[in-house]
């Protein structure tokens, strides 16, 4: 039987509200926004995220390797590295996902992995939208996203 891995987490305060990191002693579990405002005991694992987040949220690159929990399915993990690769500022297509990593016609699928992407940010899921123009969806609401998509575009929050 496997050992239980103690969870650590780490609350920080974005101009869209409270984003709680959570990490075990290997891997970053999950990035997304929460109600809490204290975390569960911090980690180094969990520091850097949300050094990386704050980062982030200054206007800057996120830079370093952060070590994110393997995806749940090989597609999704395949989803998420391609999505990793959108450079800060610009966007692609879920059809460009979706013919990235081979294949063609899986536009909704992506969709479907993106939405249940558990690192926010991290594995930049704002940055891909529908082919036909708009934003698209965002399992945190389409302010959210646009609010990203500016940030990035600008280089700062305002």
């Amino acid at each position: 039987m496997k050992k239980q891995e103690k969870l650590y987490s780490t609350i920080i305060q974005t101009p869209l509200g409270f984003m709680k990191i959570e990490a075990d002693d290997e891997w970053l579990l999950s990035v997304g926004f929460t109600d809490e405002r204290s975390g569960e005991g911090e980690n180094d694992l969990s520091r850097r995220g949300a050094r990386a987040l704050e980062a982030y949220f200054k206007g800057e690159k996120i830079t370093g390797d952060l070590p994110i929990a393997p995806a749940p399915t090989s597609f999704s993990a395949k989803v998420y590295e391609e999505t990793k690769k959108i450079p800060y500022g610009e966007v692609r297509s879920y059809s460009d996902i979706a013919c990235a990593i081979g294949k063609p016609g899986a536009s909704r699928a992506v969709g479907g992995a993106l939405n249940k992407n558990r690192h926010l940010i991290l594995v930049p899921c704002h940055r891909v939208v529908p082919k036909s123009g708009g934003i698209g969806g965002f399992k945190e609401g389409q302010e959210m996203k646009e609010y990203l998509l500016h940030l990035e575009r600008e280089g700062h929050s305002e």
